[in-house]
């Protein structure tokens, strides 16, 4: 990466906040500075010059890459995403569910993203599609086309 341009750099310093607070959010130890800080830099280069990223403001920005950073280094240090603990995505405890199916089990493993699944915590925990919007940084119509993508696996697995 090449060394940012005084502008840039003032605006990384200006927002440094956005990261600590994505940091403190997750509960995530210094240890993962370093990694998301990179990915931090790079998205402060490519908002200031990329027009188009402007439209949105830069926390919804930022913190959609640093989770995808997140989502990625637990990709490469679990190995399949299915294993990753849906903890490591949702700063709020899984609540206590009662058993499914082994096959239901499977098709949710196989076939929900984490997004998915993480949309499916939330709502488990009683909030609203606004109010997970905002948790994982979408608008709510995203929260809804999630759902709406569940609700056809599942109505699928149930055909068959």
């Amino acid at each position: 990466m090449k060394p940012l341009t005084p502008e840039q750099q003032a605006f990384a310093e200006e927002h440094h906040g956005l990261l600590l607070d994505f940091m403190a959010k997750h509960s995530l130890g210094d240890d993962y500075y370093d990694l998301l800080a990179n990915r931090y830099l790079k998205v402060v280069v490519r908002y200031l010059s990329e027009e188009a990223l402007r439209k949105y403001s830069f926390s919804t920005v930022v913190w959609y890459h640093l989770r995808s950073e997140l989502s990625n280094y637990a990709r490469d240090q679990v190995g399949k995403p299915q294993e990753i603990p849906i903890e490591f995505y949702c700063e709020i405890p899984a609540p206590e569910i009662a058993p499914i199916d082994d096959g239901l089990w499977r098709v949710v493993e196989d076939n929900l993203t984490y997004k998915q699944f993480e949309a499916i915590q939330f709502r488990n925990q009683g909030y609203t599609n606004r109010e997970i919007a905002e948790l994982c940084g979408v608008g709510r119509k995203a929260i809804e086309k999630r759902f709406a993508r569940i609700r056809k696996i599942l109505s699928d697995y149930k055909e068959n």
